[in-house]
């Protein structure tokens, strides 16, 4: 998280009540609180009226919550990969790197001029070209070995292209 953007979370302490169920509520109102982003987040808005208008994500509020600031480099990564399930054991701290690992990418795609797939990686931020493979199988499964030997701890999730 930026550290721009820290000092906005504790301005919703003590107006929105976390649920054991990842939701958000008013504590005013009792009303759900949140709204669902064109990228599948939840967001959190409060209108300060002249002050201004302030808005975070709930699942940096939800670990803010738990856990207290968040650490310059660090994102808030949802493990089972569902943007909305802001439950806080399924929230965890991760650098970049490893947030951008934990997306649901395939790998490999076809090369039309060659007439063949090529399979591809991410490592430390670079491309890394693993073959051209006649079959979509072999390229997914070239993609698939580097993936466990070059991100290691990945989830399950990222694997299942």
């Amino acid at each position: 998280m930026r550290a721009r953007d820290m000092h906005k979370l504790p301005l919703f302490v003590g107006r929105v009540k976390y649920n054991p169920d990842g939701t958000l509520t008013c504590v005013r109102t009792g009303k759900p609180k949140g709204s669902k982003t064109s990228a599948g987040y939840i967001k959190l808005a409060w209108n300060r009226g002249e002050k201004g208008f302030v808005e975070c994500y709930a699942h940096r509020f939800i670990w803010y919550l738990h856990h207290g600031e968040i650490a310059e480099g660090l994102q808030v990564d949802h493990i089972n990969l569902d943007k909305t399930d802001n439950r806080i054991e399924n929230l965890r701290l991760v650098n970049v790197d490893y947030n951008n690992q934990n997306r649901k990418f395939k790998g490999y795609s076809w090369n039309k001029k060659m007439g063949q797939f090529k399979a591809q990686i991410l490592v430390n931020g670079k491309s890394m070209y693993l073959g051209s493979f006649d079959k979509e199988e072999d390229a997914r499964e070239a993609y698939i070995q580097a993936k466990l030997k070059y991100h290691g701890g990945t989830t399950k999730h990222s694997l299942e292209i």
